[in-house]
């Protein structure tokens, strides 16, 4: 019996030379993007923006989703690109306070297209209980949506408004608990990270 060396498919070369192109992206735009330790959860890459060198609060997450010819995800219009994403996937992403990218990365011609999932869900009205009917939705990327320097000014400014966005609830929340607690003489412990009310 001829005992077979192990192998490495070609979709996981594909899989890695995409990744490591995203990340070369990020880089030169002077951010850091490491691998997501959470890989088995969907998301490949953490991205950290830095502004002019200095270190922000701001961060997102990057699916990236490989092929050598992206010709095979382009739909008629030739305007998008057609991805099959597992609606666990984006349901789980729904309640990411951070961005989370999906990027189609050709590995051919180096070019990646990207989109805000949270925003492609708000755009086409895809509540957790559509989502909960199909096991998978195909999320469309714009053709025009490349990663390049302008992506870069409009990632930032997604992630931005994303986190600005969410401090700003956590100040209603606080303003809505100060005045329960003025309206009903109580103190009220309010915490939702911790189911607490």
């Amino acid at each position: 019996m001829k005992i077979k060396k192990p192998t490495r498919p070609n979709n996981h070369v594909v899989s890695s030379v995409s990744i490591s192109i995203v990340k070369e992206y990020f880089s030169r735009l002077g951010w850091t993007a490491d691998d997501n330790p959470a890989t088995d959860y969907g998301e490949d890459i953490q991205v950290r923006i830095f502004e002019n060198g200095i270190a922000t609060p701001f961060f997102f997450f990057v699916q990236v989703k490989a092929s050598s010819s992206v010709s095979k995800y382009l739909l008629k219009s030739k305007q998008s690109y057609s991805i099959p994403i597992n609606s666990r996937h984006l349901y789980h992403w729904s309640f990411f306070r951070q961005p989370v990218l999906l990027v189609l990365c050709d590995t051919n011609s180096r070019t990646s297209y990207w989109i805000c999932v949270q925003d492609y869900l708000r755009e086409k009205s895809l509540t957790h209980e559509l989502l909960a009917r199909k096991q998978t939705h195909q999320v469309h990327i714009p053709k025009a949506n490349i990663l390049n320097k302008r992506a870069g000014q409009l990632l930032f400014a997604i992630t931005k408004n994303r986190h600005n966005f969410v401090n700003i609830m956590k100040e209603g929340e606080q303003l809505l608990v100060s005045l329960l607690s003025k309206a009903l003489n109580a103190e009220i412990e309010y915490s939702p990270e911790n189911g607490v009310l």
